[in-house]
């Protein structure tokens, strides 16, 4: 991966660290992209839906598809 970048070295940062390297307070960060835990039930389940659709060969966005609540309802 280094090579590809175009870098002497690279190293991984460990996900506690992540929020103090960008100056946000760590129970203000959704690490959800990182970890695949989100902090809403919408998130999960949007998180769901995107692993079944990669399973079925299905391409899209998926918070277009997933019946998640929005402030008009689930959505269609």
């Amino acid at each position: 991966m280094a090579k590809a970048l175009g870098v002497d070295s690279l190293r991984y940062l460990a996900v506690q660290d992540l929020g103090h390297c960008i100056g946000v307070e760590e129970d203000s960060l959704c690490l959800g992209c990182v970890t695949g835990r989100y902090p809403t039930p919408c998130g999960n389940a949007l998180l769901e839906e995107a692993r079944r659709a990669f399973a079925e060969g299905r391409a899209g966005r998926t918070y277009e598809r997933a019946a998640c609540p929005g402030p008009e309802g689930p959505a269609q």
